[in-house]
């Protein structure tokens, strides 16, 4: 039986289920948020973590071709071998289901977020810091402004999350952090079809990429980028703003030393940014790279290696953005499992930077990652599970 046809906004949706990032300046809202606190404190930092990898798991699809969840499965990191163990009580189920495009983790480690594309709305889930146990808040689903939420990004501090609409702009929410409840909200300019967003590791950089063609080929050719004031986390343009991507790419994301911006269709562009203004000094694109466009790519924590959905690695220059693949990429990291050639392959990195995970229809895969060579290494069997398509990384503080 062949496969649902897609309407434009299950398009839409599906490409964007890759993290991060958004836009600003203008729009009317609410006063201005109170200063934003420090993310971490140094007494925060040494608090020992656990580390925690959910993933929403794939139950059907809907009339319009989307996929349908109802469950997310929880595993405790192992974070001497980053063997996975499932979480008892795991898998959670959710209180209704979600149309999932991507799951996010609280910097701060109390909360899982799950956007929620058709709903228009975002699942909020309590973190048992001891155990990785997962409860759905009382208030939970919570209501969004912007229609069709497509990525949520939350700003370090725990304090701030930025929120991009298909067909609407991008929003700036005020977050509870004791409840995990967005509580205001502010419109801000940009993007008129926000596909993508992407924020530096420090949350002072975010960019947004505009679609540009109302459900098209969601690939966009200009990408906004904005500068979070250090006290309140309120956006305004980068001068210059928006710039040009060239061919058009689709999605983006932003290495972890903040001073590259890459956007991916076929082949890769690589942009030279001001790591304190947030503007392009340079423009390359390699077409030759091995980048699917609806790969998910991501770094270990020193931006020295990259990573996508179906195996691919490549070595970073940390100095001019460019990659070269690795020596014995693309890896088998299927590792016998049913192979998953589209977009809803996940791909994540630890937080210490030693290990990385894949996900797909036959559970997830678990490598750990050379640090001299960025080589990987499978841990151990892929964890059966049911269709692991979005993942997260929760740090969760030790009591």
């Amino acid at each position: 039986m062949p496969a649902p046809q897609r309407s434009g906004r299950a398009r839409v949706l599906a490409s964007a289920a890759y993290l991060l990032g958004v836009c600003a300046c203008g729009g009317s809202g609410p006063a201005a948020l109170d200063a934003l606190a420090e993310p971490e404190s140094v007494e925060t930092r040494a608090v020992p973590r656990s580390h925690y990898l959910y993933a929403l798991t794939y139950l059907a699809d809907n009339d319009e071709g989307f996929p349908i969840y109802t469950e997310i499965s929880a595993y405790a990191i192992d974070p001497d071998t980053g063997a996975l163990r499932p979480v008892p009580g795991a898998p959670f189920r959710t209180r209704h289901p979600l149309a999932g495009i991507q799951l996010v983790a609280d910097p701060l480690g109390r909360f899982l977020f799950a956007v929620d594309g058709y709903g228009g709305r975002v699942s909020v889930f309590g973190v048992d810091a001891p155990t990785g146990a997962l409860e759905e808040i009382p208030d939970s689903p919570v209501a969004v402004p912007g229609g069709v939420p497509v990525a949520l990004a939350v700003h370090p501090s725990g304090r701030l999350a930025y929120l991009a609409g298909w067909t609407t702009s991008i929003f700036e929410l005020e977050l509870d952090r004791a409840t995990g409840v967005f509580r205001e909200a502010r419109r801000v300019s940009g993007p008129v079809d926000a596909t993508s967003l992407a924020m530096d590791p420090r949350g002072r950089l975010v960019y947004a990429g505009d679609d540009g063609t109302h459900g098209g080929r969601l690939s966009f050719r200009e990408l906004y980028g904005y500068r979070a004031d250090a006290g309140t986390g309120r956006l305004s343009p980068a001068a210059g703003s928006p710039f040009p991507t060239g061919d058009g790419v689709r999605v983006c994301a932003v290495h972890p030393g903040g001073s590259f911006v890459y956007g991916w269709d076929d082949g890769l562009t690589v942009f030279r940014m001001d790591p304190e203004t947030g503007i392009p000094l340079s423009l390359r694109v390699e077409p030759s790279l091995p980048v699917d466009p609806n790969d998910e790519i991501v770094f270990d924590t020193e931006g020295r290696f990259a990573y996508t959905s179906h195996g691919n690695a490549f070595t970073v220059d940390r100095a001019h953005g460019g990659m070269a693949p690795l020596e014995g990429s693309p890896f088998d990291v299927d590792q016998g499992r049913p192979h998953l050639d589209r977009h809803d392959a996940p791909v994540v990195v630890d937080p210490s930077g030693r290990f990385v995970y894949f996900g797909g229809p036959g559970g997830v895969a678990a490598f750990v990652i050379d640090h001299e060579s960025g080589a990987l290494r499978p841990v151990d069997r892929p964890i059966a599970a049911r269709d692991a398509r979005r993942f997260a990384i929760v740090a969760a503080p030790q009591s």
